[in-house]
């Protein structure tokens, strides 16, 4: 009913914009308006249609992120990059600097990287989540706007009776700003397993505890300051949230055990045992079907082992061989499998995970602020060295009772 209702609003919405657009339409014709823009249209060439929709694309995506971007400056927020495209500029500690990024071509989007400041307490922490919300809810508005307004500057410069050139150019500009516009008002109430659209986003990072604690534990780790007391303040957050949420087998609860027990094995936090206690009963055979989820279940091995439970790490990564997906990456599977047997000082594999550098998910968007290669031969580095331990019980018996059960 829900889905039907919401539908129906979206459909109305649409017949809404088709009757407005049907009106001023004919309002441009009956009033001979249009003939202008025909003579405009006809001395521009085919070619600067396409060269149009590409500009058109480009600026209305640097309009929406310039949203995000200073709705994150004028609340005091740096900004550590912005992607627009394949184009990359980006805050390093030596100043501001631009690279172009052919594989980032199936983006067709972008994104701002915001760089937060230190989160030490809860008010911090809320007042950061508030600037969040209002930095995702800006982008739409500015996106929308800017639409109403390149459509207003085509009616009343047909009003005024512009010259006819500069009336076809901007006809282009207005029908292109429309259709693309149109498309993004569509995707901010789309959401997936993985994404979430900034109207859906909006409403979750005011909700959703969850949410709010990935998103600031992800930025954090763009951030280019340094301090000794954000970790241990979002780890403590981090482990509050898992204590009192329900699990399930979202993609968003397994990166929030996924930063947990990061924080437990490579930032050497003490260990939870109610959170042992749920990661234990935690479902896992739907995880062996994505990388995401066997990147988890590689992680809980090196919980195990964290921990000093040798033998559970190595059963669970013996496990992880054996029913890892084949439509997973056979790379992506194998270097799992080395990396920790590795890490684990099951066996040593440091050669062969040094020669290539293997994409896990989308690490290659951050190629540009992160060193991706320092950070993976970083996370080659074994833990410290766990005892495996089994007790022997030896019997040696006595000259005596052998001649006792002989006799």
């Amino acid at each position: 009913m829900k889905r039907k209702q919401t539908m129906l609003i979206s459909l109305g919405k649409y017949l809404a914009f088709a009757f407005l657009l049907g009106y001023l339409f004919s309002f441009i014709m009956y009033q001979g308006y249009w003939y202008l823009v025909i003579d405009g249209l006809k001395m521009i060439p085919w070619y600067s249609w396409i060269l149009g929709f590409f500009i058109v694309f480009i600026f209305t995506l640097l309009i929406h992120e310039l949203g995000h971007l200073i709705a994150f400056l004028v609340q005091g927020v740096k900004i550590r990059a912005l992607y627009l495209f394949i184009f990359v500029f980006y805050h390093s500690k030596k100043g501001w600097k631009f690279k172009i990024q052919p594989k980032l071509w199936y983006l067709i989007g972008g994104f701002v990287v915001p760089d937060l400041p230190k989160v030490d307490d809860e008010s911090t922490y809320q007042k950061l989540v508030i600037k969040f919300s209002k930095a995702l809810i800006t982008a739409p508005i500015v996106t929308i706007a800017f639409m109403i307004l390149i459509d207003l500057t085509f009616l009343l410069s047909t009003y005024v009776r512009a010259s006819s050139l500069f009336l076809g150019w901007l006809f282009i500009s207005a029908l292109f700003t429309s259709l693309i516009s149109l498309v993004y008002i569509k995707t901010f109430s789309l959401s997936n397993k993985s994404f979430y659209g900034d109207f859906v986003a909006y409403k979750k990072i005011k909700q959703d505890l969850v949410f709010q604690v990935i998103q600031i534990v992800q930025y954090q780790q763009f951030s280019l300051s340094e301090d000794t007391t954000t970790n241990p303040f979002l780890y403590q957050k981090l482990s509050s949230i898992i204590e009192q949420t329900e699990l399930n087998t979202s993609l968003f609860h397994q990166i929030l055990l996924m930063q947990y027990i990061e924080y437990v094995v490579y930032e050497h936090m003490p260990s939870m045992d109610s959170i042992t206690e749920k990661l234990d009963k935690y479902p896992k055979n739907h995880l062996y079907r994505t990388l995401e989820g066997l990147s988890l279940l590689y992680d809980f091995a090196a919980y195990q082992y964290t921990l000093g439970h040798v033998e559970k790490a190595y059963q669970i990564i013996d496990m992880n061989a054996k029913k890892a997906s084949q439509k997973i990456d056979v790379k992506q599977r194998n270097y799992l499998d080395l990396k920790f047997k590795h890490i684990l000082n099951l066996s040593y594999h440091e050669e062969e995970l040094d020669q290539e550098h293997i994409a896990l998910g989308k690490e290659e968007l951050f190629e540009a602020i992160l060193d991706l290669h320092k950070l993976q031969k970083e996370s080659h580095q074994p833990l410290p060295f766990q005892q495996w331990l089994c007790e022997v019980n030896l019997e040696i018996e006595s000259e005596e009772n052998k001649n006792t059960i002989q006799g």
